[in-house]
């Protein structure tokens, strides 16, 4: 007899026959998910603002000296800010913009302004509504005496007064196949971007434009900016025409308009590949090739600013994306990793074996993204991570990770938890599993910083993640938690699962082995 239940409560049960279930259970649920014990419920999506001009290519938070922040959203073919009190995107101004000298009542097509300078025929411009929308249309003809008509008439219903603002759009031709870059420098209240396609932008929260005096008269395309030691650098260029893939250059020490250009730059000839990703990491700016990756330090010489070093080589990125600011993680086009230069490399994986932690267990991902919020900058930080190699025989590894920055300190701990040889992707979907749980549980605990206290203070220097042996997790574990500690971190572990049978003997065998060998 098999009894259908109207309630659905208890979740999936399997192990039963279908005449033993109880009420709440099923054997099957489709397009359904649970989360401790409750039906997960899509309530669908929101548009976020109104239709756009061009592909979405990144947003950005930005944030201000005084504290204030101003979400943009860059386009192929603009450059948007977000307004709360309205929900719309607005355009801010390239550095073209006036103000009306008269009322425009709905549907006005002209617009008598204070000066038509710069505006022309054809241009993407914003008008400023007494609601605090924007009206978005574009010039129509010529303007002239100070009038600029438009193609759409000011909305039915709506006014724009006298004194209110008229502004220019940023025009943008950048592709779906080149990343924006973007970067900050909190002295001067700026944002900077470059696309690879347009003159490099900086944005002081009002108005967009391009970076001043920027090299070859200003004729310079670039695909990555960066702020790094008081100095303003562009890397892979374009100048008057001419691709230099290879080539970084650098601003004077605290100015953002002044590139010196006859002596500011570099190409990395060591490796005829090119630079498609740079990050800061401590008191270097990495520099990553598609087949090498360059250490960038400041040296401060009367004849020397900086040292270019190349650590690795015969391994870079596949591009920008792949590369995480974080904790330097990236995905290479092959599978055989540097062991000589770590520190470099950060965590590395083969792009045949793992391609992204987010795609492959979105669970986890997420849990590795908690604490994240400050987009200023994070002085707490514990990301799960997993990193999967092949070793000379050709098995495969997993590495369960647990990584934590103590609060007001520069030193950065890394915990390996649970290392294991496995044959299929099941078992390292257990091995996710497991961190899972035990992430979770460590979240929970009071004073983690003090149970790290005395693990690892370089992470780089201490571990060789892709020659240590089981015994090496084992007796890393041992060195950071005590017995007690264990059994207390065991039941942290075993409560987090409810009653997963598996789950259960997964984390009751690893904690009687780890306490077998205090």
């Amino acid at each position: 007899r098999l009894e259908l239940n109207n309630l659905l409560n208890r979740g999936i049960n399997q192990a039963d026959r279908p005449e033993l279930l109880e009420d709440g259970h099923s054997l099957v649920a489709d397009n359904i998910r649970f989360e401790r014990g409750q039906v997960l419920v899509d309530f669908g999506y929101k548009t976020f603002g109104q239709v756009i001009r061009g592909s979405p290519r990144a947003s950005f938070q930005f944030f201000l000296k005084n504290g204030s922040s101003i979400l943009t959203l860059i386009t192929n073919l603009t450059f948007y800010i977000y307004v709360e009190a309205v929900s719309e995107w607005q355009y801010p101004s390239d550095g073209t913009k006036t103000t009306l000298t008269a009322d425009s009542a709905a549907s006005d097509t002209t617009l008598e302004v204070v000066s038509d300078s710069g505006f022309s025929d054809g241009d993407f411009i914003g008008v400023e509504l007494d609601n605090g929308e924007q009206h978005q249309t574009t010039v129509s003809g010529a303007p002239a005496a100070n009038v600029i008509t438009i193609t759409d008439g000011i909305p039915s219903g709506e006014n724009a007064a006298s004194g209110n603002d008229v502004v220019k759009a940023l025009v943008l031709t950048g592709t779906d196949n080149i990343p924006v870059s973007i970067t900050t420098w909190a002295a001067f209240d700026k944002m900077y971007f470059a696309n690879g396609a347009d003159t490099p932008k900086e944005f002081d929260g009002v108005d967009v434009a391009t970076i001043s005096n920027l090299p070859a008269g200003g004729n310079t395309i670039c695909r990555l900016v960066a702020i790094f030691n008081n100095q303003l650098i562009l890397m892979n260029t374009v100048e008057s025409g001419t691709a230099f893939p290879q080539r970084v250059r650098w601003g004077e020490p605290g100015v953002d308009d002044d590139f010196n250009e006859a002596v500011n730059q570099l190409d990395l000839y060591d490796s005829e590949d090119f630079i498609v990703a740079t990050e800061t990491l401590g008191t270097f700016q990495v520099i990553y090739k598609e087949r090498s990756i360059y250490r960038m330090e400041f040296l401060g010489l009367s004849d020397q600013t900086w040292q270019f070093t190349r650590t690795t080589e015969g391994q870079g990125v596949n591009g920008a994306e792949n590369v995480s600011p974080s904790i330097h993680i990236h995905v290479s086009a092959n599978k055989e990793l540097d062991k000589s230069n770590p520190w470099a490399q950060g965590v590395s994986y083969s792009n045949d074996i793992v391609h992204a932690l987010e795609l492959f267990s979105p669970e986890l991902f997420a849990l590795a993204a908690l604490g994240r919020e400050n987009r200023r900058g994070l002085q707490f930080r514990l990301p799960n991570r997993l990193s999967v190699f092949h070793d000379s025989t050709g098995a495969h590894h997993g590495f369960v990770h647990v990584r934590a920055a103590v609060p007001d300190s520069v030193a950065y701990i890394e915990w390996r938890l649970f290392e294991a040889a496995y044959d299929s992707w099941e078992y390292l979907e257990r091995v996710i599993y497991l961190s899972s749980v035990l992430t979770r549980s460590l979240l929970q605990r009071d004073g983690l910083g003090r149970l790290m206290a005395k693990g690892y203070e370089d992470m780089y220097d201490e571990m060789d993640l892709f020659e240590a042996t089981r015994r090496d997790d084992l007796n890393a574990v041992l060195r950071l938690v005590s017995r007690i500690r264990l059994a207390s971190l065991r039941e942290l572990c075993l409560n987090q699962i409810d009653d997963d049978q598996y789950g259960f003997h997964l984390i009751d065998d690893m904690f009687a082995e780890l306490e077998g060998g205090v």
